[in-house]
């Protein structure tokens, strides 16, 4: 009787959030410069404000366009958001998909997929990258975690860690992104 009444409980509450919070904010406009702003992910910050990074693609909207992070923060719950800025960006290269995880060790770690310069229509390698303070204004330099080669696609907001601190990251991947399947 008791897990009824907790969970009877739960869905009023998340009714109650629900409905309070059913407004839609556009965190990062598109334009012509900028057509597609997509494959982003969210965390709460330890002084309560929202970081969101997200896919900025400014070379057309293709998933082979150049393509490059770029953050926006909240500190009004979400209601407005700065103007967006570069996180990690690679000349006439596609970097994409961000998904942002607190590690077990209370650091914010960034994972995302870069197109390989030489070969970017085959090679998509994942990447990882931890924030140097508690509040993400920098990054550390990024680290490529794949070991096999080939087209990887890993979808945003994924990347989880397990208790004993393995980092699972869900992919799948091809070793030519142009066979017909």
């Amino acid at each position: 009787m008791k897990n009824f009444l907790f969970l009877l409980c739960l869905t009023c509450m998340c009714t109650h959030i629900e409905n309070e919070f059913s407004k839609s904010t556009i965190i990062a406009e598109s334009s012509e410069q900028n057509p597609r702003n997509s494959e982003g992910d969210l965390a709460v910050l330890p002084d309560g404000s929202l970081l969101v990074v997200y896919s900025m693609f400014t070379g057309g909207w293709g998933d082979m366009s150049v393509a490059h992070l770029a953050e926006s923060r909240s500190f009004d719950n979400g209601q407005t958001w700065t103007i967006s800025k570069p996180v990690y960006i690679i000349n006439d290269t596609n970097v994409m998909s961000a998904s942002l995880l607190y590690l077990n060790n209370g650091k914010l770690a960034l994972f995302f997929l870069i197109r390989d310069p030489e070969r970017s229509h085959q090679i998509l390698d994942i990447m990882m990258m931890t924030a140097k303070d508690s509040l993400a204004t920098e990054w550390e330099a990024p680290v490529k975690i794949n070991s096999m080669q080939g087209y990887h696609v890993v979808n945003n907001a994924r990347v989880f860690q397990t208790k004993n601190n393995r980092i699972i990251v869900p992919f799948a991947l091809t070793d030519d992104i142009e066979k017909t399947f």
